[in-house]
């Protein structure tokens, strides 16, 4: 899966019968799967390195695929990508399994060598310990072996011989006491030493590992560097050699479309003509049946104009015998109502006689009462005079 597009299936070979073909080519097979690996690493990714512990850290062969594939994409001298992170983990030593620490971008390797002074530390006290037991049991298995004098003659020994066989047994224990701290703290001074001696030594070794690691990085970057430029030039030369093809290649398919469009231009002429005396001879059709159905039509249209004729002349008949009845009706009418007319107007005449006389009548008396008036008027006005 790490090979990706490089790891192909199509023969059921075994692994070392592919491997024992050509000499390089299982080579650069790994390479590129190294190369691919290292590629799919870089996506957001933190990578793990499990390596040898320092200063050991890279393969003693000249050319290792980590230091000089690997290492260079993980840290994104390649394509502008880059991992995360780089932790190193170095299994193969006792009780350093679990630990990781960071190399890049970050390099913090002294964690390595304070995370080994403890497990060193650690070791120095186990053994101490261990041999502190080793002794205290050696001591009193020793202690039990030896029979006492007092078990042999219990009978004979009195109290005071017994205590006094105590005290020195105590006495002898206080000096062993004495004598194992003291060799403890001998012990103790002289491991001490040691630890600063061993730190001074992985100082200085990081130191020489950084050195060694900066010159190895110079040199992968350079021979990348080479590598690139030579690809450059590779690239180069295949893009002119694919214009060429191109152009060659877009030449034979210029031809090949002229020819395609002549024999295209060719079958298109024979179809059109096909076509038109088709649509001529279908043209004809259509208007034979035309002409018949514009005679049909005709036919219809004469005998319709005839019904057509002979009902208007049955309308117009019945239109003069509904005018005279009309005419009939109107007459009559008009009569009736000159009749209405005279009658109205002699009432009328009668009505305007009788309103005549009763105007004249009425005129008649109010003369009389201005006549009347004027005359008692001008009676008053004599009598007093």
């Amino acid at each position: 899966m790490a090979m990706g597009s490089l790891y192909t299936d199509n023969s059921r070979k075994t692994l070392s019968s592919r491997k024992s073909g050509k000499p390089n080519s299982w080579s650069r097979y790994m390479k590129g799967a190294s190369w691919v690996f290292a590629q799919q690493a870089c996506y957001n990714r933190h990578a793990i390195v499990l390596t040898n512990a320092p200063p050991d850290v890279y393969s003693k062969r000249v050319h290792s695929s980590y230091r000089e594939i690997e290492e260079p994409i993980l840290r994104g001298c390649e394509a502008g990508r880059h991992t995360i992170q780089i932790n190193y983990v170095h299994p193969a030593v006792p009780g350093a399994a679990c630990f990781r620490y960071q190399t890049w971008p970050n390099n913090r390797s002294s964690e390595w060598f304070s995370f080994l002074e403890c497990i060193a530390i650690k070791d120095i006290v186990k053994k101490i310990v261990q041999r502190t037991n080793l002794r205290r049991f050696e001591k009193v298995k020793e202690l039990e072996n030896v029979t006492p004098p007092y078990i042999e003659s219990e009978k004979s020994i009195s109290p005071a011989t017994v205590c006094e066989g105590r005290k020195q047994e105590t006495a002898q224990e206080k000096k062993v006491a004495k004598q194992l701290k003291v060799k403890r703290e001998q012990q103790a001074a002289r491991d001490k030493k040691a630890a600063k001696q061993l730190k001074a030594e992985r100082k200085q070794q990081a130191a020489q590992q950084a050195a060694q690691q900066a010159t190895q990085e110079q040199r992968a970057a350079k021979g990348l560097k080479a590598e690139r430029e030579q690809q450059a030039a590779r690239d180069k030369k295949a893009a002119k050699q694919f214009k060429a093809e191109r152009k060659q290649q877009a030449a034979q398919q210029a031809a090949q479309r002229a020819a395609q469009e002549q024999r295209a231009a060719k079958r298109l002429k024979a179809e059109r003509k096909q076509q038109a005396a088709q649509q001529a001879a279908q043209e004809q059709r259509v208007a034979k049946r035309l002409k018949a159905e514009r005679e049909q039509q005709a036919t219809r249209d004469k005998k319709a104009a005839k019904q057509f004729e002979a009902e208007r002349k049955q309308q117009a008949a019945q239109q003069a015998a509904q005018e005279k009845e009309v005419a009939k009706r109107v007459k009559a009418e008009r009569e009736q109502q000159a009749a209405r007319d005279k009658k109205a107007a002699r009432q009328l005449k009668v009505e305007r006689e009788q309103h005549a006389a009763q105007q004249a009548a009425q005129e008649r008396k109010a003369a009389k009462r201005l006549k009347a008036k004027a005359l008692s008027a001008i009676i008053p006005t004599q009598h007093t005079h």
